[in-house]
């Protein structure tokens, strides 16, 4: 339930859901247990959110202490700590620090697992979204058609980061290097995504819809913009 609120922007419930369920279990099973860490990254996320970095910084620190505690330094499971800990970093403009986050995630990662699994593909995203916010777009694109290739290898891919990397693709190559007809493809194939398996409520659905109207008005196609947009509201 926690996660619904968030997701629908509900985060002075999600908050307090978190917080209530982050004290059940520090009273059932102690202050440095594993079970802590999705009501830490919970809150974390709902602080970044509300423009709270430093009490999302404490909360993040908290959890990859716990489980530094329990793995040891430099273990694949402190990956997702790293990977909110880059987020909390991007959001608050210490690009060399978020940068430094991911790579750690992807390179634990790699070691574990291989350079081609599946977790990696969200850290290439958000490492991909980096360099394009900071204008290093070569790299941008490197590191999310990566993503997006370890997407369609995996029978079962996270559609949420498919249609993100898809979504991002489209902004680069329409809003930077100008190639009309690839973004076109990129918007289209994440749209089918959103709407055949997502709903609205994906963080990137709105700016999908936005940038490929955006794209469909620049060559002239106002009717299939207006069409987009009647569509996603209805």
């Amino acid at each position: 339930m926690a996660y619904l609120y968030e997701v629908t922007r509900r985060l002075e419930e999600a908050e307090a859901m978190y917080l209530q369920a982050l004290q059940i279990k520090e009273k059932a099973f102690g202050s440095e247990s594993l079970e802590l860490i999705n009501a830490l990254h919970g809150l974390t996320l709902i602080y970044i959110d509300k423009g709270y970095p430093s009490k999302a910084e404490t909360h993040i620190r908290r959890a990859l202490n716990i489980v530094e505690k329990a793995f040891g330094p430099n273990h694949f499971h402190s990956t997702g700590c790293l990977n909110i800990l880059g987020y909390l970093y991007f959001k608050t403009g210490q690009y060399d620090e978020s940068e430094k986050q991911y790579k750690s995630a992807i390179a634990l990662l790699e070691g574990e697992f291989g350079p081609e699994d599946r977790e990696i593909a969200e850290n290439l995203e958000d490492l991909g979204e980096l360099y394009f916010e900071t204008g290093r777009y070569d790299e941008a694109e490197q590191h999310l058609k990566r993503g997006l290739a370890i997407c369609e290898k995996d029978e079962k891919p996270d559609l949420e980061i498919k249609a993100g990397i898809l979504s991002s693709l489209g902004c680069l190559y329409f809003r930077e290097f100008g190639r009309y007809e690839e973004a076109g493809s990129y918007f289209k194939n994440a749209m089918k995504i959103i709407e055949k398996d997502l709903d609205m409520y994906f963080p990137k659905a709105e700016k999908t819809v936005r940038e490929y109207a955006a794209l469909l008005r620049m060559l002239g196609r106002e009717k299939e913009a207006k069409d987009l947009e009647s569509r996603i509201k209805s």
